[in-house]
């Protein structure tokens, strides 16, 4: 178990809540083929969800805006050689799998292959149900990241591609909303240190009415209602006319 205060993966869908990961490692056949459980964070990307884990402050754009935040549910990890492969299913973003009417049941899914010392690369995906009490649709989320360390030099990369029904911002929810991007990093020690770093960010969501997975709802706009929800995403600029 490990708790994270105020900024666990669960606190954004159940706030101070301090869980950040609850799950258990069986062997089952040998030390490399596992039954894996229970809460466990997201797989995607080249970026650790602690920021004290990364080279910078902040994370990229991909990760805070085309990725899951944790998974429930139970599944498989093995280790062969210079691959590690895990697979679970379960619910996407929701701590508790008996919440009745907002079951989101999915897939999700992470290979790694160390190709050597200095180098590797991986890919993960997600195809899940997002929050049936609002009304969001299927939701897919695949990338392919890697990296190359070597003495003082690093470079990390990721490609992210993603869609989800019901989440588009042009009015018409038969849409889905799909986007893509990317994320590079390159650092160089200059001396023990020193370090120079660079990162450039970026994600391509004008495809129906551009909204996107981590988009926050609300703040620019009203329904007949009044409530906020179905409106862009006036805190980060995503959604039409941002």
């Amino acid at each position: 178990m490990t708790l994270m205060p105020s900024k666990s993966t669960a606190a954004g869908y159940n706030f101070g809540n301090l869980v950040h990961e609850a799950t258990i490692s069986v062997p089952l056949t040998d030390l490399s083929t596992r039954l894996i459980a229970g809460q466990m964070a997201d797989w995607a990307g080249y970026e650790y969800i602690p920021s004290t884990q990364n080279k910078l402050i902040t994370h990229n754009l991909l990760f805070d805006f085309s990725a899951a935040n944790f998974y429930t549910g139970a599944g498989m990890e093995i280790a062969d050689g210079k691959w590690i492969t895990k697979f679970m299913v379960g619910n996407l973003n929701k701590a508790r799998i008996d919440d009745a009417g907002n079951k989101t049941p999915g897939l999700f899914y992470r290979a790694d292959y160390a190709k050597g010392e200095y180098s590797g690369f991986g890919f993960a995906g997600v195809h899940a149900g997002f929050d049936d009490k609002l009304q969001f649709g299927r939701t897919d989320l695949v990338e392919v990241d890697g990296y190359f360390t070597r003495g003082d030099f690093n470079m990390q990369g990721q490609l992210s591609y993603g869609r989800q029904a019901a989440n588009d911002y042009n009015g018409y929810s038969s849409d889905k909303s799909t986007w893509y991007g990317f994320s590079a990093l390159a650092s160089y020690k200059i001396t023990p240190r020193l370090e120079a770093i660079a990162r450039l960010d970026y994600i391509s969501n004008s495809k129906n009415g551009g909204g996107v997975f981590g988009s926050t709802f609300g703040g620019v706009c009203a329904d007949t209602t009044g409530a906020d929800a179905n409106c862009p995403d006036g805190r980060n600029g995503f959604g039409s006319g941002m």
